[in-house]
């Protein structure tokens, strides 16, 4: 039961949800696994600024989160890159009027400064800062780990289970 309670946890996690998904992994990498002072700056160029809104229904009462929508392209390395991670923190909000800002603050056709990995220049962001919201990536870290303890735990259990049935009495006694 523990087995599937963790798989079922993890699938929701990963499919129901991908978008939720991609971008708490990148909070995690951005919060705690990068070192702001070790990224390279480049130019780039806006190439979409818009917003959407995506109503979360797989919650107990549905819940709308308005999302900015913005895409850059860069060049690093002499390759060309496109991403969408303008900040570490959550690209959903609660009001339109928040996420319309980052439309003012990366409008299309803006050239703007984009930070990236050297060693993995697919991951760029436009604003490094760590800010309040890093706690988002600490419920997201702890929402992982939650799934894959117990997928692990139910994987020990099914084996012990095994283990104990298989050691029952044999044909001699």
């Amino acid at each position: 039961m523990t087995l599937f309670a963790g798989v079922l946890f993890l699938g929701w996690v990963v499919f129901a949800n991908p978008h939720e998904f991609e971008n708490g992994w990148s909070q995690i990498r951005g919060t705690f696994l990068t070192n702001v002072r070790d990224l390279k700056t480049t130019t780039g160029g806006i190439q979409v600024s818009d917003v959407y809104s995506e109503t979360l229904s797989y919650r107990v009462v549905p819940f709308t989160k308005y999302r900015y929508r913005i895409r850059y392209t860069f060049q690093a390395g002499g390759r060309s890159y496109d991403s969408r991670q303008v900040t570490f923190a959550s690209d959903g909000f609660p009001a339109k009027k928040d996420a319309t800002l980052y439309n003012y603050l990366y409008p299309a056709g803006a050239t703007v400064i984009v930070y990236y990995d050297p060693a993995h220049p697919e991951f760029a962001v436009l604003n490094p800062t760590k800010t309040a919201d890093d706690l988002e990536a600490v419920g997201y870290l702890l929402l992982y780990a939650a799934g894959i303890v117990s997928a692990l735990a139910g994987i020990l259990l099914l084996g012990a289970r095994n283990r104990k049935s298989n050691t029952g009495p044999t044909q001699g006694d």
